[in-house]
């Protein structure tokens, strides 16, 4: 092989420091954003079940109570 085709044959240091530092970017952009979808996602997930403890604990007050058992709304 010639000394030509040896060099053509791969990336150069600044193309591989320009793909990083896109790669960097991106990454300060993703991570931040995908750690507040989770958050959001947790406190959704932690109302739905604090609006489920809820319904169940009316419904064994009216049970132990006496009282008829019906659909709870809250």
């Amino acid at each position: 092989m010639s000394l030509k085709k040896l060099r053509e044959k791969g990336f150069t240091l600044i193309e591989l420091m320009i793909v990083v530092a896109i790669i960097g970017v991106l990454a300060a952009v993703a991570i931040p954003a995908y750690v507040n979808f989770t958050r959001k996602a947790k406190t959704a997930e932690a109302g739905t079940n604090l609006g489920a403890i809820y319904q169940v604990r009316v419904r064994i007050l009216r049970v132990r109570r006496g009282r008829p058992v019906q659909a709870c709304r809250v």
